[in-house]
């Protein structure tokens, strides 16, 4: 019984808080528990006194989720042969796929995949197993998911796609199946943001490289008429700037606010970052909206060391 209510609390890492879906009995608690424990031999028991494999717990879970979340190969295939429903999602709408994969369980997601697991469902908060195997960098499922037909386009609720994350983590081999498999360079997430921005703002220099190389526009703007180039200068990631700048980036562009890459910068007590995107000709006096430049910004943040430099020029 302790390992259940154990379980029931775990399974809100995965699952909304609402009510139980129906009381279980002991016999069906002890298949949640013989299946999340990988013990095939209790599970053919339970199964074989009369215990449903189509179980549904609290929050929606079933036996075989359990079992896929703990990477019991047998234990999933003796589930699935007991009538075990493979399509079955939980309260925020994941699927047995969703748990292997969010636990690392390659193996068994992958066997769940060719067993004809959905590949495009998405769960609440709009993740599909694409997206969540590529924000953990499995690629060999990215290859499987793929090839099964998953949309590399499909977008969470905030518009992140598959290729926005894998971008952001400087996954270049998650990039390359993405786009190889027809994943758009253009998409944009709900604040027009691009995977370009995604990898110019972390910094991810290699990705920033293939990314222009393969059609990616060096100054896509979001909206709030930021480019790459401000995003990697707001975070000081000079050799991303670089390669952006190289690309032909206008180095003066201004967002919605008026900043530049340069006041972008200031704005984030970066002296080294400031220093080099005047000696490539940014300029220090333009103002932004509300009229201040970059000396007034660093003056009015107290980065003195920054506003000595810019007094200078």
């Amino acid at each position: 019984m302790r390992r259940w209510v154990t379980r029931i609390a775990m399974g809100l890492l995965f699952c909304a808080i609402t009510p139980a879906l129906q009381a279980l009995s002991n016999e069906e608690k002890a298949l949640f528990d013989a299946a999340q424990l990988g013990d095939a031999g209790a599970v053919k028991r339970l199964l074989a006194a009369g215990v449903s494999a189509k179980t549904q717990g609290a929050f929606g879970v079933t036996p075989l989720m359990y079992a896929a979340e703990s990477g019991d190969l047998e234990t999933v295939k003796i589930l699935l042969d007991a009538g075990a429903d493979l399509h079955a999602r939980c309260t925020v709408g994941r699927t047995a796929l969703f748990y292997a994969i969010e636990s690392g369980r390659i193996e068994t997601a992958a066997f769940l995949i060719e067993a004809g697991a959905k590949v495009n469902v998405k769960s609440r908060s709009g993740a599909t197993p694409l997206s969540l195997a590529t924000a953990r960098g499995y690629h060999q499922l990215i290859g499987l998911l793929l090839a099964r037909g998953a949309n590399p386009d499909s977008a969470d609720r905030h518009g992140v796609t598959p290729l926005m994350r894998a971008a952001e983590n400087g996954d270049l081999k998650a990039v390359e199946l993405l786009v190889n498999a027809g994943a758009d360079l253009d998409l944009r997430d709900r604040h027009g943001m691009s995977a370009l921005h995604y990898a110019a703002q972390a910094g991810r220099l290699h990705v920033v490289h293939w990314l222009l190389d393969h059609g990616a526009r060096v100054d896509v703007v979001d909206d709030a008429g930021q480019t790459p180039l401000i995003l990697a200068a707001a975070k000081g990631h000079l050799h991303t700037a670089e390669v952006l700048l190289d690309r032909g980036a206008d180095i003066n562009h201004q967002d919605i606010d008026g900043r530049t890459p340069l006041i972008a910068a200031t704005e984030s007590g970066r002296l080294e970052t400031v220093q080099w995107l005047a000696s490539r000709g940014a300029a220090v006096s333009v103002r932004d909206r509300n009229g201040m430049d970059a000396l007034a910004i660093a003056k009015k943040r107290g980065y003195e060391e920054l506003a000595r430099w810019l007094q200078a020029q």
